[in-house]
């Protein structure tokens, strides 16, 4: 039997063969989408037919060939499915970062001086960078963030805590920027 395809390119390798006939290229689709599972004796039992037509036909129409391209194909497809739902994921994860980072410098905004613990402001800050850097896949650090308070915290008006906590969050990120600096050049 012929190995040529349409000559136009119209046809896929799994595709029935223009010489193909209907009944051998039902067989080969029986055979395809047994999926990994699959034997030529199977498909002899499933469609009651002696082994010897299927052993014919597999050969005569290539059977391994096209069932080999036809499953790289479903991989290459599932494969673009996946990362695309990764991509949507990061995106997903990423925003809802930002929303709780958003959500609670407004919350500490809202907050009277007395009520804020300078632990809890630094908590927040280290959840919420935690969050920003995973959903974002940049390497998994341990950010410390320490020093002593030059002043209480309770002694700061909301737009003072509000500018306290960016410049809080810039040097967590500068020292960020730094460490993976320093890992390049390793």
């Amino acid at each position: 039997m012929t190995t040529e395809y349409d000559p136009y390119g119209h046809l896929e390798v799994w595709d029935q063969r223009p010489n193909e006939p209907n009944a051998a290229y039902r067989q080969f689709k029986t055979y395809r989408d047994m999926g990994p599972t699959r034997s030529q004796k199977k498909v002899a039992e499933q469609l009651g037919l002696k082994l010897n037509t299927i052993y014919g036909n597999s050969s005569d129409y290539q059977w391994a060939y096209r069932v080999a391209a036809y499953d790289r194909e479903q991989d290459r497809i599932d494969e673009e499915w996946i990362q695309d739902e990764r991509r949507k994921a990061k995106t997903r994860h990423i925003r809802q970062a930002q929303s709780l980072q958003s959500k609670w410098i407004q919350a500490l905004q809202n907050l009277q001086p007395s009520e804020l613990d300078s632990k809890d402001v630094i908590k927040y800050a280290e959840i919420a960078t935690k969050l920003e850097r995973q959903a974002l896949g940049i390497d998994e650090q341990q950010v410390n963030v320490s020093g002593t308070l030059t002043h209480s915290v309770e002694a700061l008006s909301p737009d003072e805590t509000r500018l306290r906590l960016e410049e809080i969050q810039a040097e967590i990120a500068k020292r960020l920027t730094e460490d993976n600096e320093s890992e390049d050049e390793d």
